[in-house]
């Protein structure tokens, strides 16, 4: 061995014990808290859910009813002789909805199909503006027909269909119940710690 290698001198490392806290979270103490304000967490998650059903009861207390119809563009043949659609489906979509207060939508990937919509809880209010906003695309597509010689008319698909709208009350009522349950957990350890705290400020007054 060289001279170098002789004067090495190695070292012992020791293990580092890890630390033992104090204050870290015992789990019996948190289990024992919540025993303790068993009775204000239950009180609490109660009132939120019984708001709940309060809320969920006014809100839908009339139901709510959906209309539908769906419209086809026509198709006129150019001199070229190409089809193009009669009107513009996207114009529509933007008059629609001042002239009769529906919604008016154009589904994916097409360019000559429009779905009217109206939400209403008067069923015979909805087939009313529903019929008003089709009897308007009918006859404003008859009048850019006439520019052409061939066309394809324009026609509604299918009858006005009107449902009930689904409503969410199950949903509302047990996200309110988990949602009460969690913040008054919350409370709870909050409160223990609020009251430790001043514990601890009296303690060392004394």
């Amino acid at each position: 061995m060289s001279e170098k290698e002789t004067n090495i001198q190695y070292i012992p490392v020791q293990p580092i014990q890890p630390e033992c806290h104090e204050d870290e979270i015992d789990l019996r103490d948190l289990v024992k808290t919540i025993i303790n304000y068993k009775n204000f967490i239950l009180f609490f998650t109660l009132t939120i859910t019984i708001i709940s059903l309060i809320y969920t009861y006014l809100k839908y207390k009339t139901p709510i009813y959906n209309g539908n119809v769906t419209i086809e563009i026509g198709k006129a043949l150019t001199s070229e002789g190409k089809l193009i659609p009669i009107d513009n489906t996207h114009t529509l979509s933007n008059i629609l909805p001042k002239l009769y207060n529906v919604s008016a939508t154009i589904p994916k990937r097409t360019s000559n199909i429009i779905i009217l919509q109206k939400k209403d809880v008067n069923k015979q209010k909805i087939s009313k503006e529903l019929n008003k906003a089709v009897k308007f695309i009918l006859s404003r597509n008859q009048q850019l027909s006439s520019y052409f010689e061939k066309i394809i008319p324009t026609q509604q698909v299918g009858n006005i269909q009107i449902s009930k709208q689904p409503t969410k009350k199950k949903l509302i009522i047990i996200v309110a119940f988990i949602t009460g349950f969690i913040l008054s957990i919350f409370l709870v350890f909050f409160i223990e710690f609020i009251k430790n705290f001043k514990n601890e400020e009296e303690q060392s007054k004394i």
